[in-house]
C-alpha cells in the first residue's frame, strides 16, 4: 500500500517535469518565431516598397559573398632611348633645312644606346604577401649606381633634343627669310608669265626657221647641181654617138687606100676618148655632190622634224609654266603662309620634344626619390613580383593588392526576378559585419542563361559592384543584396 502511495507521488514529479520542458520549448520557439518576425519586418522597413502591377510591394534579395579584386603596380617609367616626335634634321653646311620624315634615331643624334641597357637593378624589397600597405609606403629601393647610369642617360637625351630644338629654331629663321624672297619672286614671275612664255616659244620657232630655211637653200643647190650633172651626162651621151662613129670608121676604112681619112678617124677617136674622160671625171664628181648634198638634206630633215616636236612639247611646258606662274603668283602668300607654317611646326614639335625629354629627367627624381619607389594605393599586399637583384624597365609589374574598386558579389537570380536586376539596375549591400551600414551597388555583369533540367527553371548569374565605402569589407563574407531596379 506505501509502495502504491509512493508510485502515485513519483508520478506527478515527472509530469511536471515534461510539462515544464514543453513549455520552456514552446517559450524558445516562441521567441524565435518572434525575433524572426521581427527581423522580417525590419527587413521590410528598410527594403524600398516597389509597385507592382496588383498595388503590392515586389523586392527581390539574394545571398552571396563578397569577392574583392586585385590590381598590379607597375614600374612606370619609360627608361628608353628618347626619341620624340620631330622629323626634323639639318647639318650646319646644308642650305636648307630638310625634314627626315620616318627616322627613329633620337633628336640630334646619329645613334644611341641600345634602349633594352637601360634598366634599373632593385636592390631590396620592402614588402611581402599579406602586408597592409598605404600609400607612400616604400616598396623596393634600386641600387645608386643603376639610378645614376639611368640619369646620365637621360640628361644626354634632353641635352640631344635641345640641340635639335636650337637648329629648329635658326632653321626657321633661314627659312622665313627664303620664303619672304620666294613670296617676292613668285609676284615678279606672276607679271612676266607672258612675256617669258613669249620668248621660250619664238626661241623654239626659230629654230624651226632657221633649219627650213637651210633646207630650201640646200635644195636649190641641190636642184642646181642636178641641173648641172644632167648636161655632163648628155654631153657624155653626144660624145659616145661621136666615139663610135670614129671607131666604125677606124675600124672599116682601108688605111692603105685612104691613109689621110684613117689617121683623121684615128685622131677624132683619141681626141673624143680624152673629152669622154674629163666628162666622166666631171660626172663622177657631181654625183658625189649630189650625194653629199642629199645626205646634207636627210640631216637637216630630221633636224627639222626634232625641232618642230621640240616646238610643240616646248609649247605646251612653256604654257604649263606660264599657268604655274600665274597660279604660283596668285598664291604666293598662301604658299609663303605654308613654307613658315611647316618650318614654325618643326620648331614648335622640337621644342615639345625638348620639354618632353626634360620632363623625363624631373619626372625620375620624383618618381624613385632617395632610390626608393612607393606604394601608389591603400591595400593588402596579394604578391611580390620582384626580387632583389631583378631589373626594371617600362610596366614591369612590382607587387598586386586589393583592388577597392572591384569589390563584388555575385548571385544566381531566378528569371522571373531579373527585371529588378537589369544591367545598370541599383542594389543594396548588408553584412553582418555592418549590421548598421548599407552599401549601395550596381548590377554591372549578367552572365548567359542557366537552365535547370530537373526543376525546368532559368536562372544567371548577376555580378553587383559596391561602389561606396568599399574598403571596410573582406573577400568572403556573407552579404545580402537587394535588388531595387532602374531609377
Amino acid at each position: 500500500m506505501k509502495a502504491d502511495q509512493k508510485k502515485q507521488k513519483k508520478i506527478p514529479a515527472v509530469f511536471l517535469a515534461v510539462v515544464l520542458v514543453l513549455a520552456l520549448a514552446a517559450g524558445v520557439t516562441a521567441w524565435y518565431l518572434t525575433k524572426r518576425g521581427q527581423e522580417r519586418e525590419d527587413s521590410r522597413e528598410a527594403a524600398p516598397e516597389v509597385a507592382t502591377a496588383q498595388g503590392q510591394t515586389s523586392v527581390v534579395t539574394e545571398e552571396g559573398s563578397i569577392s574583392v579584386g586585385t590590381k598590379s603596380q607597375v614600374f612606370e617609367l619609360d627608361l628608353s632611348e628618347f626619341t620624340g616626335d620631330s622629323s626634323f634634321s639639318w647639318q650646319s653646311g646644308d642650305a636648307f633645312p630638310q625634314m627626315n620624315m620616318g627616322s627613329s634615331s633620337a633628336p640630334g643624334q646619329s645613334g644611341g644606346t641600345d634602349s633594352s641597357q637601360r634598366q634599373l637593378t632593385v636592390e631590396e624589397v620592402y614588402v611581402e604577401a599579406g602586408q597592409e600597405v598605404k600609400a607612400g609606403d616604400p616598396i623596393l629601393k634600386v641600387t645608386e649606381d643603376t639610378l645614376e647610369q639611368i640619369r646620365s642617360q637621360l640628361e644626354e637625351d634632353v641635352e640631344a633634343a635641345k640641340e635639335v630644338y636650337d637648329q629648329a629654331a635658326t632653321a626657321q629663321k633661314q627659312t622665313e627669310s627664303q620664303a619672304e624672297a620666294n613670296l617676292r619672286e613668285n609676284q615678279m614671275y606672276g607679271q612676266y608669265a607672258d612675256t617669258e612664255y613669249n620668248l621660250a616659244v619664238q626661241e623654239l620657232s626659230e629654230s624651226v626657221s632657221d633649219l627650213e630655211e637651210q633646207i630650201a637653200e640646200k635644195q636649190e643647190e641641190l636642184a642646181k647641181l642636178q641641173e648641172e650633172l644632167a648636161d655632163v651626162e648628155e654631153a657624155l651621151a653626144e660624145q659616145q654617138d661621136a666615139l663610135d662613129n670614129a671607131v666604125y670608121l677606124v675600124e672599116n676604112q682601108d688605111r692603105l687606100e685612104s691613109t689621110y681619112g684613117w689617121l683623121v678617124a684615128v685622131n677624132t677617136k683619141e681626141d673624143i676618148e680624152s673629152a669622154m674622160e674629163s666628162l666622166k671625171e666631171e660626172q663622177e664628181s657631181g654625183q658625189d655632190s649630189v650625194a653629199e648634198l642629199e645626205e646634207e638634206l636627210e640631216s637637216l630633215n630630221r633636224q627639222l622634224l626634232l625641232a618642230q616636236r621640240e616646238l610643240a612639247a616646248g609649247t605646251i611646258e612653256a604654257e604649263g609654266k606660264r599657268q604655274t606662274r600665274q597660279l604660283d603668283s596668285q598664291n604666293a602668300q598662301e604658299i609663303y603662309d605654308v613654307e613658315t607654317g611647316l618650318a614654325a611646326f618643326d620648331t614648335e614639335t622640337a621644342q615639345e620634344d625638348y620639354q618632353e625629354a626634360a620632363d623625363r629627367l624631373e619626372e625620375l627624381d620624383g618618381y624613385l626619390a632617395g632610390q626608393i619607389l612607393t606604394a601608389q594605393a591603400d591595400g593588402v599586399v596579394t604578391d611580390v613580383l620582384v626580387a632583389a637583384g631583378d631589373s626594371l624597365q617600362k610596366d614591369t609589374e612590382l607587387i598586386s593588392y586589393n583592388s577597392y574598386d572591384e569589390v563584388t558579389v555575385t548571385l544566381s537570380i531566378d528569371e522571373a526576378d531579373m527585371d529588378r536586376a537589369a544591367l545598370g539596375s541599383r542594389a543594396e549591400v548588408t553584412v553582418s559585419a555592418f549590421p548598421d551600414e548599407v552599401f549601395e551597388a550596381e548590377v554591372t555583369e549578367i552572365g548567359d542563361a542557366q537552365i535547370n533540367s530537373n526543376t525546368n527553371t532559368t536562372t544567371y548569374e548577376v555580378t553587383v559592384t559596391i561602389t561606396q565605402n568599399a574598403s571596410k569589407l573582406y573577400e568572403g563574407m556573407t552579404a545580402t543584396v537587394t535588388f531595387l531596379g532602374k531609377e
